[in-house]
């Protein structure tokens, strides 16, 4: 397993343990790049949570199309 595999393992436990849904969308040439790891909504308000998990080492590096992601999502009034 990857060290970033190793995070998102212990992010979905976590997630599991809270009772919190949760999707980890695949970037396979057909949908948008750059979107965080999981999509996740937390119960009971149904706030939408969004986690780009990195590597250890690897906590401050964001692609462009990450860039341009957070982008839309702060355009989209979804981050602080």
């Amino acid at each position: 397993m990857t060290p970033e595999g190793a995070v998102k393992e212990g992010v979905k436990k976590l997630l599991k343990s809270r009772g919190i849904w949760y999707y980890l969308p695949v970037s396979n040439g057909m949908g948008q790049h750059g979107i965080p790891d999981f999509i996740c909504c937390v119960p009971p308000i149904g706030k939408f949570l969004a986690i780009e998990t990195k590597a250890p080492g690897r906590i401050n590096t964001v692609t462009p199309l990450q860039e341009r992601a957070i982008g839309n999502i702060r355009s989209a009034h979804g981050w602080p």
